[in-house]
């Protein structure tokens, strides 16, 4: 599954409403017959899995050099229950 980043593009092309301007067309590499097993394995061996999936295989990377993981982020905000465990904020809670 793709990492939900910070991108505008990551953020139009999943939402169902976008479809009412564009048309949005998932074609990866496997699809591309000018694209060959020959091109894949040289972009693999020389600039990695990382790069393959996100250039060749329409994958939205999560950026190398974030401080971050997005995908932890994310995975955080949705474990926690807002409702029933509210925010504890050091600066509001201190005693």
């Amino acid at each position: 599954m793709p990492y939900r980043i910070a991108s505008r593009f990551w953020e139009l092309w999943t939402q169902p409403e976008v479809e009412q301007v564009w048309e949005r067309y998932l074609i990866t590499a496997d699809e591309c017959p000018r694209i060959t097993e020959e091109i894949l394995a040289e972009a693999q061996m020389t600039r990695g899995p990382r790069h393959v999936r996100q250039e060749y295989l329409c994958s939205f990377e999560a950026d190398e050099a974030a401080l971050f993981n997005p995908e932890y982020l994310e995975r955080s905000l949705t474990l926690m229950d807002t409702e029933t465990e509210p925010l504890w904020f050091p600066e509001r809670n201190a005693s």
